[in-house]
């Protein structure tokens, strides 16, 4: 197990869902121009992107010669908001799809020991450039045991 292993196989999961589409980076993006930025999370004239990244890591003992760690990652998406084609509805169930995703897949197809149930810990309405978006910020803990002797 490493977190390059385990972080392409959340990218892999996220993208296997039905409907998030094929702008999954497993890392924050950046860019210096607004327009080329915004590219990075545009399908054909809507946002529809996620990225991934992990935000801490906790480690503790395990056994003489293992450790424990605790990856705890953030997965933040974008989707264009659409009041006329109830985007809200949509998003909120793709929401559901992929944490039944995760749920049904906690060693990350054999790449770590576990990982918590997905938690969502923001829904809501952001300015993403000049469109309006649906945004969600999600978190996934997993757990991998790193043997170091």
């Amino acid at each position: 197990m490493s977190l390059a292993t385990i972080l392409a196989q959340i990218a892999s999961v996220l993208t296997g869902v039905s409907g998030v589409g094929t702008n999954v980076h497993a890392y924050e993006r950046w860019s210096k121009n607004w327009k080329d930025y915004l590219a990075l999370f545009k399908t054909g004239s809507l946002i529809k992107g996620w990225t991934i990244t992990r935000t801490k890591t906790p480690e503790e003992s395990s056994t003489p010669t293992t450790n424990k760690r605790t990856h705890t990652f953030v997965i933040r998406g974008y989707y264009s908001l659409d009041d006329s084609a109830a985007t809200e509805t949509t998003f909120q169930n793709l929401i559901e799809d992929i944490a039944t995703a995760f749920r049904t897949k906690p060693t990350l197809n054999g790449t770590a020991f576990d990982s918590s149930p997905l938690q969502v810990d923001t829904v809501a309405i952001v300015m993403f450039g000049d469109v309006l978006c649906h945004f969600c910020q999600l978190r996934l803990d997993v757990e991998e045991e790193e043997q170091w002797r």
